[in-house]
Formats: C-alpha cells, sequence, structure tokens
C-alpha cells in the first residue's frame, strides 16, 4: 500500500477529545490524506509521531491535513517519523503558530509553511537535506527560526529561492 485515505470521525464527543491533543499514525505507508476532520475547537497542538502500534508515515503530501489545518496552533514532528513534507500541506494555516520538525525530516517541499500569518517560531532538526522554494515564504511575524547543528555539514544540499522571503511591505 502507497496511499492510504483515512476517515477520522468528526462527532463533537471526538472531536473534543482531540480538540487539545491530536496523534496520527498509519502502517508503513509512503503516503497518509487524512480528510473528514472537522473539530468544533482548536488543535493546541499536533504531534505527528514515528510509531503508533508499529505503524509509521514516511510522506505527508499537498491536502492531508486541509480539513483540519485551520485548526493546528502547534505543529511537532517527532524524531522518528516524517522523511519528507510535501509541496504546500501546511500552506495557509490560520492559527499555526509554531512548527518543530524532528530529525527524520530530510526534505520541505515547496510552499510547504508558506503565507503563514500567525507563525512566529521554526525549529528544523539536524537531519534537512532540502529546503524547497518557497517554504516559508510570507510568513511575516516569523522572528525565530532555530536549526539544530547538522549531523553533518554535507546533509543539506539546497535551499529554494525565496525559502525565508516575506515581503515587508504586504498589509
Amino acid at each position: 500500500i502507497k496511499t492510504l485515505e483515512q476517515g477520522i470521525p468528526s462527532s463533537e464527543e471526538t472531536a473534543s477529545l482531540i480538540g487539545v491533543k491530536i496523534f496520527i499514525g498509519i502502517p508503513q505507508l509512503s503516503t497518509a490524506i487524512y480528510t473528514t476532520v472537522v473539530p468544533p475547537a482548536d488543535i493546541e497542538e499536533l504531534i505527528i509521531p514515528g510509531n503508533v502500534a508499529d505503524y509509521t508515515i514516511n510522506e505527508m503530501a499537498d491536502g492531508s491535513l486541509d480539513s483540519i489545518k485551520d485548526y493546528i496552533i502547534n505543529l511537532k514532528i517527532a524524531d522518528d517519523s516524517i522523511q519528507s513534507i510535501g509541496d504546500g500541506v501546511f500552506q495557509d494555516c490560520a492559527k499555526l503558530q509554531s512548527v518543530t520538525l524532528g530529525n527524520s525530516v530530510t526534505a520541505i517541499g515547496e510552499n510547504t509553511f508558506a503565507d503563514n500569518d500567525c507563525l512566529t517560531k521554526v525549529t528544523i532538526g539536524e537531519n534537512i537535506e532540502t529546503i524547497g522554494t518557497a517554504a516559508f515564504m510570507n510568513c511575516p511575524v516569523l522572528e525565530d527560526v532555530y536549526w539544530e547543528s547538522p549531523a553533518s555539514y554535507a546533509t543539506l544540499t539546497s535551499i529554494g529561492t525565496n525559502a525565508f522571503y516575506t515581503n515587508s511591505e504586504q498589509d
């Protein structure tokens, strides 16, 4: 299996349980797509762990979290979790304030975190290899980018054009 579309119940009872923290894990997949989640409240912290009951996520594709991304306030990808975050996955999230990318993340796609008006802090793990074009573009209040010392200085192979660019004249 390379792709799985996983719907999470959107009942008020379930949503209230995930309103504070949500943990996601899918077995042995190269792409995981999550749909039909409509939480009634903000997701204070979305944690994507390395394993849940022996399930693993290797990549997040564009559209993976479209139904919940406007509710996410803080995002944390665990050290032994996702390796690649696809183009635009977290683009234009209404409330995203902080992002912590664990040491397993090696690639950030194009526009992955672009256009996040509330994003103030990003922590990037030590094994990052590529940061796509405009990955964090137009995040006007992004003040703190923490980058762990690389496991090897040869690890980082590319940072795309305008990866951290923000037009100071934007409204």
